[in-house]
């Protein structure tokens, strides 16, 4: 698999001069592994490898104390290699299961910096929260074991993108020439990437689902692995989560694709049972958050930077992959395929979700929405764009009639607004007498990139 923009982080990581040891985050079962594996194995002639959740002998290493100097001497004894900054790369995966590991990267950036350091690991903020553990070095000072703030990079790890999914697929010709934007090339393919994209919809991200996808090019097999990883992320649930919040963290999470699929998409709290309230789910929607198993995209009054200090309360919860949400509604595969009744009416929420997905993946934009106060007139996405906020309108199909964008774009006059829809790559004028121009972009929702 490929996965284009990655690779294209970890080698800027890799040739910064303020490079700190660099963490991998996101999901479980996004391939965190896989990607710092390939990466080291291209770039580095000599890599250490560390699974902390399986070798409690290499844990041993970090639980002593964090004198970086005795760690690599030990490390290259375990090895029986040298580590050489020059051409060797740490690679420390599953790092939740070692707290002093973890730590142990603030050491590393402070007293070793020229050594090449990534880390991987799931629920890494939920581990390390609360954590109150402290341990005294050899002078008599505190060390706390968590979190290195500051000390690391760090790099959010989604499901795989449209464009890669083309590649796993064999369809590596098609997605350069999305990532080149040639769009006369992309229109003349238009009728097989529609299909593609619909299998997207199906298949989704998740590399174990798309790998099954494009070895057998069988639903069934796709919706078994996508029925194994929610039972995995139920297991988590159990495992990891406050014992009082996990029946909560179950009904939010079972929840989403029912609220996804209303009109309006602002998440209601008595849809999940009639009477909750929003303070008896804080703590499980942050514990779901930090998991990397949803996104809340926050409703903004004031479309104006930063975005942030204009939040409020409202949100759209959307999950990690829109592979997983098909599978958690129940959709079958030739509902989606054949655009029957029954996906028109969720294929909104499937296209919203894909388009947030592509955001987070490619970009690392974490958009919000704008609403009227009475929810009337809604923009699905907005986002900041160097000195601006643009509206992003999304539409499933090709009808891009949308009074909410145009009522947003004659009240707040962006400079740039876009439409994501079914139509071809069009960029339109906007007369605006006595003002600058603006522009409304239209990019096919299979050529996001």
């Amino acid at each position: 698999m490929e996965r284009f923009s990655y690779i294209e982080r970890l080698e800027k990581w890799r040739k910064s001069q303020r490079r700190k040891p660099l963490i991998l985050e996101g999901a479980r079962q996004v391939g965190k592994t896989w990607l710092m594996r390939e990466f080291a194995s291209s770039h580095y002639a000599n890599q250490v490898y560390v699974r902390f959740d399986k070798d409690r002998q290499l844990r041993r290493i970090f639980e002593r104390d964090f004198d970086v100097g005795r760690i690599i001497r030990e490390l290259e004894i375990a090895f029986r290699t040298r580590i050489d900054p020059a051409d060797t790369v740490l690679l420390f995966d599953e790092i939740q299961a070692c707290k002093n590991a973890l730590t142990s990267l603030k050491y590393f950036c402070e007293d070793r910096p020229e050594l090449h350091i990534i880390a991987a690991g799931s629920l890494l903020g939920l581990e390390y929260r609360d954590d109150k553990e402290d341990k005294a070095d050899t002078d008599g000072e505190t060390q706390t074991t968590g979190f290195p703030v500051g000390k690391v990079d760090m790099i959010g790890v989604h499901p795989l993108s449209f464009v890669e999914f083309l590649s796993a697929l064999g369809e590596s010709a098609l997605a350069g020439e999305i990532c080149g934007r040639n769009w006369e090339t992309v229109e003349t393919f238009r009728e097989r990437l529609i299909d593609l994209l619909k299998h997207y919809y199906i298949v989704g991200g998740m590399p174990e689902a798309v790998a099954a996808y494009a070895e057998t090019r069988n639903f069934i097999d796709v919706i078994e692995v996508h029925r194994a990883l929610l039972a995995g992320y139920r297991n988590d649930f159990a495992k990891h989560a406050p014992k009082n919040d996990v029946p909560r963290i179950g009904m939010f999470w079972d929840a989403i694709p029912s609220q996804l699929a209303r009109e309006n998409r602002k998440f209601m709290y008595s849809g999940i049972r009639k009477g909750e309230r929003a303070s008896s789910y804080r703590s499980p929607i942050s514990w779901l958050s930090g998991a990397g198993l949803i996104y809340l995209c926050r409703r903004v009054s004031v479309p104006r930077l930063p975005l942030k200090s204009y939040v409020g309360e409202s949100f759209k919860a959307y999950v990690l992959d829109v592979g997983l949400l098909s599978s958690m509604s129940g959709l079958d595969s030739r509902i989606v395929l054949d655009g029957s009744r029954v996906f028109t009416e969720f294929k909104g929420a499937l296209t919203e979700q894909y388009v947030l997905q592509q955001m987070l993946a490619e970009y690392e934009i974490e958009p919000c929405y704008w609403s009227t106060d009475d929810s009337r007139t809604e923009v699905d996405f907005v986002v900041q764009r160097g000195m601006d906020v643009a509206p992003v309108e999304v539409k499933a199909e090709e009808n891009v009639r949308a009074k909410s964008l145009k009522s947003y774009m004659e009240r707040f006059r962006p400079p740039v607004s876009y439409r994501l829809s079914m139509r071809p790559y069009k960029e339109q004028k906007i007369e605006s007498p006595g003002n600058p121009e603006r522009m409304l972009i239209n990019i096919p929702l299979y050529g996001i990139r």
